[in-house]
């Protein structure tokens, strides 16, 4: 936990640890792997940010589930192997 805290800070929400001004987005683009981003409406990352992200990693493709189920990927699951293909 102490590596955690050192790089993190005291909690999730607010980044105040070694990893402040650490930013990859540059780097994304560097991936040539295909990519699924997906996002739940209520999640702590938020949807303009995944977003920002598929359209910098080139062969991106981002869901984002409006309902509220937990383990969305598991009810969404026709929808990313669509997204696959």
């Amino acid at each position: 936990m102490k590596v955690y805290g050192t790089m993190q800070g005291p909690n999730e929400f607010v980044v105040n640890g070694t990893f402040r001004d650490w930013d990859r987005l540059a780097d994304l683009r560097e991936s040539r792997l295909p990519t699924l981003l997906s996002v739940g409406r209520h999640d702590t990352m938020k949807v303009a940010h995944i977003e920002r992200m598929g359209k910098a990693i080139r062969r991106a493709a981002n869901s984002t589930e409006r309902r509220n189920a937990p383990y969305f990927f598991l009810n969404a699951s026709s929808t990313c192997l669509l997204m696959s293909l």
